[in-house]
């Protein structure tokens, strides 16, 4: 045998060889890939599908179900029995001169007891935005010590996707004798966070401010409708809420692997003190919820007047982007 057949047949060999270990090590990663461990929710209890609360309701389960959107919203298309509500029913507009503010503790008994809601049953809720406000109005009842609450995961799109229909029939109201009450032992600031909590949070280093607005409101150049200047508060971290859910389409929560690395790309790690903010505490509850229950977060607040009460105190400092041209818009949140 001559020397080039010697040679074609060495690296002919050595091309199976080194061919063998490539597709040895391409299945390796492949089995590493799909062996790779799914993050799952933290907390998911505070969640429901559509298709659990279909059969609670088709075995008459007792429980109050509510939809939050504005009326015309509610009128055009809901679950079936559920109740209407919308924001200026549970805002304190009666000790500020600015919307937004969380109502009473009163004023939240009356408005659950008109809707022949119990405080020993269950409250499940969605909205037709992802939760956003669904989340607010859960944040308010925990506040007030009302654990027994859950929201459609989807919200109304959640109920359309499983294949359900709407009803256009207002659904109502049943009178009760027993009123609604909360049990104060259970009130909790736990998750609620007050100006006074910012300003001191402004000097913290460990703690971090979380702006869940749109980029147009955190630069400075949206001013929001209730707002007294542009802007945000200083130290500020953006992360826009709307980029924890699948928001073109089933307005589902993402998996928690991508909301885990949402948040640790940009420094929202879990060793921190968390106060997340927006334009009247509706955007960031949504995200208090995502950081807690989702995501296991240990000390997370929701800051429950936002930019609307800060920018309403001219003694308080805050940024913007210079370079901005100011535009407005009429609504609220």
């Amino acid at each position: 045998m001559n020397s080039s057949i010697k040679y074609l047949i060495t690296l002919f060999a050595l091309m199976i060889i080194v061919a063998c270990g490539n597709q040895k090590s391409s299945q390796e990663d492949s089995s590493a890939q799909k062996e790779a461990p799914k993050i799952d929710y933290y907390n998911d209890a505070y969640l429901v599908e559509a298709t659990d609360v279909k059969q609670m309701i088709e075995n008459s389960a007792t429980f109050t179900l509510i939809e939050v959107s504005k009326l015309e919203d509610y009128e055009s298309s809901h679950v079936p029995g559920a109740l209407n509500i919308w924001r200026s029913e549970y805002e304190n507009r009666e000790d500020y001169d600015y919307g937004g503010m969380i109502a009473t503790k009163e004023k939240m008994e009356t408005l659950l007891t008109r809707l022949g809601a119990s405080s020993d049953h269950e409250i499940i809720i969605y909205d037709t935005k992802g939760n956003v406000d669904a989340l607010r109005f859960v944040f308010i009842l925990r506040r007030y010590g009302h654990d027994k609450v859950r929201i459609i995961n989807g919200g109304k799109n959640g109920w359309t996707d499983a294949g359900f229909s709407l009803d256009t029939t207002p659904v109502q109201l049943v009178s009760i004798t027993t009123p609604f009450v909360f049990d104060s032992t259970k009130e909790s600031i736990a998750h609620y966070a007050s100006k006074e909590e910012v300003i001191a949070a402004l000097d913290d280093p460990n703690v971090i401010l979380l702006d869940v607005r749109t980029l147009d409101e955190y630069t400075g150049k949206m001013l929001k409708n209730g707002a007294a200047k542009a802007g945000r508060l200083p130290k500020s971290i953006h992360i826009d809420w709307a980029n924890t859910i699948d928001y073109d389409e089933s307005f589902r929560f993402k998996e928690a692997a991508d909301l885990m690395y949402l948040y640790e790309s940009k420094g929202v790690t879990k060793d921190k003190k968390i106060i997340a903010y927006c334009h009247t505490g509706v955007r960031s509850a949504h995200t208090q919820f995502v950081l807690s229950e989702l995501l296991g977060y240990k000390n997370v607040k929701n800051y429950d007047g936002s930019w609307t009460e800060w920018s309403h105190d001219d003694n308080l400092p805050f940024e913007i982007d210079p370079k901005e041209e100011l535009v407005g818009t009429p609504t609220i949140d």
